[in-house]
């Protein structure tokens, strides 16, 4: 329970909450033992042995805080745990070449810098609505964005600057805007963002990615630092599903 508490996703969660996460946490690793369980999966006793030596090795202060028996208990249960999504999960997960470069490019454009410009609207949303369309219309003309900036903008500044705002990444954003350019390709209107400042929308007019950085050619520490990165991605998916799935199949008494 301490060490759900102490992770960051946690900290705005009730009492409550927290406790349904350590609930949730207890009954998927009896599912697993269930499953061990009926697969007849077991340690030999040498490998328990074996483990019991590296921890009192690694961690010679648990021998004074548990008894040899309950650590033995426990490296079994770790074994039988390990073993199933070792066999059920892991043996599934398979990283492909293209997947790699695929995942490179989604870190490149995390990682990139924007040129960031912005129609700044204002009235009743009905009105909002109406500038928007005329906006994209216009823009599908072949009117450009700077040039809309200028006409349709509430912010005065845009007479001068076209709507350009700067160069900046994501983060450095207020949170609306910076999640909302994520995902926006240069040369597209993004839909309307609401901050509290008024309601955008944002246009991307350069890119600036990191130099050293090609994934049509990684390099092989490149290569293997995405492949780490992508397989502890497909990982938690797989084993999200499949714990989804033992829980469905299970009949759960609480």
């Amino acid at each position: 329970a301490a060490a759900i508490q102490a992770q960051k996703s946690s900290a705005e969660k009730t009492k409550k909450e927290l406790n349904e996460q350590l609930l949730m946490k207890l009954v998927q690793e009896m599912l697993l033992l269930d499953r061990a369980k009926a697969l007849k999966i077991e340690p030999g006793v040498e490998e328990i042995e074996s483990r019991l030596d590296r921890l009192a090795d690694d961690q010679p202060q648990l021998l004074e805080v548990y008894a040899e028996e309950d650590l033995k208990e426990q490296l079994v249960r770790d074994y039988k745990k390990q073993h199933i999504v070792n066999r059920e999960v892991d043996s599934k997960i398979r990283i492909e070449s293209h997947e790699i470069k695929f995942f490179c490019e989604q870190q490149l454009r995390k990682e990139r810098k924007v040129g960031l410009a912005q129609i700044l609207l204002q009235g009743s949303d009905e009105e909002i609505q109406q500038q928007v369309s005329t906006i994209r219309q216009a823009f599908k003309s072949g009117i450009t964005f700077e040039e809309l900036s200028k006409l349709h903008s509430a912010d005065s500044s845009a007479q001068h600057t076209g709507g350009k705002l700067g160069i900046f990444k994501p983060e450095d954003l207020l949170a609306e805007i910076g999640e909302a350019t994520k995902n926006l390709k240069r040369g597209e209107i993004s839909n309307v963002v609401q901050t509290s400042i008024g309601n955008h929308l944002l246009y991307i007019y350069e890119e600036q990615f990191p130099q050293d950085l090609d994934c049509t050619n990684l390099s092989e520490d490149q290569n293997n630092k995405y492949s780490k990165a992508l397989y502890s991605e497909k990982r938690e998916a797989f084993l999200n599903t499949y714990m989804d799935e033992l829980y469905a199949c299970a009949h759960v008494e609480i």
